[in-house]
This record gives C-alpha cells, structure tokens and sequence, in this order.
C-alpha cells in the first residue's frame, strides 16, 4: 500500500456493526448477554465508530483493522461507492497476501488463540482432514476501545524489514 493511501486510511474511521447478529442469534437459539463483554455491548443495537488504522494495545504497532471488510456497516464519511471501493481493496490486501495469513494445522487437542485487534479468522471447509468434527468455542475478553497513535508505525518499520 503506497504511503499517500496509508496516510489517507488513517484519517478515516468506521462504523463497527453486526447487520446479522440479531437473526443469527435466533436463527442458533443463543442467548444474548447483556452488557457483553464491555459495558457498551449492550442488548442487540451497539454500532460503535472506530479507527480503520488502529495501533494494537499490546505492540504499539498500527495495522488496518482485521474487520474492515467483515465486521464494519460502513466506512464512515465517505460516499457509497468509495466506501465499496476502500472495503474490497482492503480485502483483497487480506485475503490474497501471504504475510496477512497465519493457517492453522488442527491436531486433535489443538487450540487456537487469537487477537481481534489485528487478526482476521475464518473456519475453512477443511474439517476431512482431521478424524471426528471440529468444534470451537468462542471467549471474549473486554477489550480497550480501539485508537490510533499518531506516533506509532508499522510491523515492517518496528521491525526494521524492508516495504515492498
């Protein structure tokens, strides 16, 4: 992603929402907690605004935040089309590079831990190469609001690899 675009990305922020949270709750028969997790997670309505470029609150590193194409309604003041636009672009960044995919090698007993603040996931269709199913259970911590420190840089410049 060239400099000009990163720099772009950083001044827009995005309306973080579950447009199907409600019907696959009922659709699964679970039961909602509320407040969950946060105290702003409240009931069925929680549509929060956060930052597209984020800086995790463990590294200090910015990346693009992992739900940008998933988890986000839309990208906030921005026309419709430039938001379709942002949204697959960034996906496409995702999806198709490499050094954004850690793949997991399901043993049996194998356990997955994951940060939202930076990780995408998704379970793949891939459950005939381990005997039995594969089942997950989903814990959620309460995690800091998201933020940008204007200060802080990058994976590649924190680790000093060179920006192809």
């Amino acid at each position: 992603m060239s400099p000009s675009f990163r720099s772009y990305l950083e001044t827009l922020t995005a309306t973080c929402a579950q447009p199907v949270f409600k019907s696959a709750c009922e659709a699964g028969g679970y039961e909602v907690m509320s407040p969950r997790g946060s105290p702003l997670n409240k009931d069925l309505e929680f549509a929060p605004h956060h930052p597209v470029v984020r800086t995790h609150p463990v590294t200090g590193w910015k990346s693009i935040f992992a739900g940008v194409g998933i988890h986000i309604s839309r990208i906030d003041d921005v026309y419709d089309y430039e938001d379709t636009m942002i949204r697959e672009y960034i996906m496409r960044l995702i999806t198709r590079n490499h050094d954004c995919i850690a793949r997991m090698h399901w043993t049996k007993q194998a356990c997955a831990i994951w940060s939202n603040a930076c990780t995408l996931h998704a379970a793949t269709p891939d459950t005939h190469l381990v005997s039995g199913n594969r089942t997950g259970v989903r814990a959620s911590g309460i995690g800091e609001v998201p933020y940008l420190d204007p200060a802080s840089v990058g994976r590649h410049t924190a680790l000093g690899l060179p920006m192809n």
